[in-house]
């Protein structure tokens, strides 16, 4: 007598399961909207699944491991949490996400660059420090300057050491902004860490739509 009930218990479970594994696929396929050039491993968390499909909304939804088109530049090692994800006719959104991206040095090279900034090469200074070299015809310098956060997509970059660069330098790069671009709706840049790897960002963001 007991066996069946717990079959029905099983069957019950595994089709819960073979819906979540199935919305985790059509999630990921759907990152591609934001700018994903590949795809992410994409976990739905919660159980039941079947039962938040029902009323409408997912408690949370992870993802790891995405690569994240910016503008100039792409961010590796992408991890986001998405919760209160709202189902609706007219289209589903994300309650609040969360999420952290590396961009390589290469690449803050490109964005320094695209600020005018001749010749930069960049690299970490610590934790909230970059080492900043400039080169200007046959003149090569380097300075220390701090990053932080200025706007929804943009960083600062502001000279606090130039020992050594020439006073004309110093003024073109004192203080500048890099841009990135092409954030997901509704997402803005929370704070910057410099890392040996390159500069890894932390977003957030309310009332994100989710790519259709």
């Amino acid at each position: 007598m007991i066996a069946a009930p717990l079959v029905v218990l099983a069957l019950l479970v595994a089709a819960d399961r073979i819906a979540a594994t199935a919305a985790e696929h059509t999630i990921a396929t759907r990152t591609e909207g934001y700018g994903f050039t590949s795809p992410p491993a994409v976990r739905v968390e919660g159980f039941p699944f079947l039962t938040q499909l029902l009323t409408g909304r997912l408690d949370r939804v992870d993802f790891s491991g995405g690569r994240l088109r910016l503008g100039l530049v792409t961010a590796a090692d992408v991890n986001a949490v998405a919760t209160g994800i709202v189902l609706g006719s007219h289209g589903d959104v994300i309650s609040r996400l969360t999420g952290t991206g590396l961009i390589p040095f290469a690449g803050v090279d490109r964005l320094a660059q695209a600020a005018r900034v001749p010749g930069a090469r960049i690299s970490a200074g610590g934790p909230h420090l970059l080492k900043v070299q400039v080169t200007f015809g046959f003149i090569t310098a380097t300075g220390t300057a701090a990053l932080a956060v200025s706007g929804p997509a943009a960083l600062q970059v502001r000279l606090v050491s130039a020992d050594g660069v020439p006073s004309f330098l110093v003024e073109r790069i004192r203080t500048f902004t890099i841009h990135l671009s092409a954030l997901p709706p509704g997402v803005a840049l929370h704070s910057v860490r410099v890392v040996p790897q390159g500069v890894v960002i932390t977003v957030a963001g309310h009332g994100v739509p989710v790519p259709g």
